[in-house]
């Protein structure tokens, strides 16, 4: 089940259509619209075998998160700077760059936003473990390997219920995530990760 089949009827205005319903003038490549009011949007391809392949060997590296601002000129060249940063081989900065930087430069697009804050790391802990909403617009974020952020699809957590039925974003897939800033907001946390279960995570906070 992908994300628009676990939201489709269950969270009010989640998604204004399904992957096989796009109105005119939306925009050509992310399934669903970047804009304010909705929780989520998906990017309707995943990233391909051989840029999983780059990003498992970094995830074998040690744990490390870079921050930095962008905006919709200098994303690529940056991204591909931390990449290398983080251990990336000029190959594979390359290849995740050419991946991830386009999708991310639509999104910024399409949300008529100049940039946001880059994040970029190698995750061997769990940062965020209590559900919660950013106070931000929107964060456009992407799992390269390991375990998806979980999140709720129906909305706030009920009150007085310490273990509320939670999803979890797919892995290799990016995706759009709503805050505070534009409307509700998703509940989401992050998942479990550890040495032996690393994450590569890459994302990018838009105000």
């Amino acid at each position: 089940m992908d994300i628009a089949e676990a939201l489709a009827g269950g969270t009010e205005g989640a998604f204004a259509y399904s992957h096989g319903a796009k109105p005119q003038g939306a925009h050509p490549h992310w399934a669903q619209p970047l804009r304010d009011g909705a929780l989520l949007a998906e990017y309707p391809s995943r990233l391909s075998d051989p840029v999983l392949h780059c990003a498992k060997r970094l995830a074998a590296l040690p744990a490390r998160s870079l921050f930095l601002q962008v905006n919709g000129d200098n994303l690529s060249a940056r991204m591909r700077a931390v990449w290398m940063e983080l251990g990336a081989t000029e190959h594979e900065a390359d290849a995740m760059t050419a991946a991830l930087a386009g999708p991310v430069v639509d999104g910024l697009a399409d949300l008529g936003a100049e940039g946001g804050k880059l994040r970029m790391e190698i995750v061997h802990a769990r940062t965020c473990p209590k559900l919660h909403v950013d106070r931000l617009r929107w964060r456009l974020c992407c799992t390269l390997i390991g375990a998806g952020t979980e999140y709720l699809p129906s909305g706030r957590p009920a009150e007085n219920d310490p273990d509320p039925p939670v999803m979890q974003m797919p892995s290799g897939i990016l995706i759009g995530m709503a805050g505070l800033l534009s409307g509700t907001g998703l509940w989401h946390r992050s998942p479990h990760a550890c040495a032996a279960h690393p994450r590569v995570f890459v994302s990018l906070d838009i105000a």
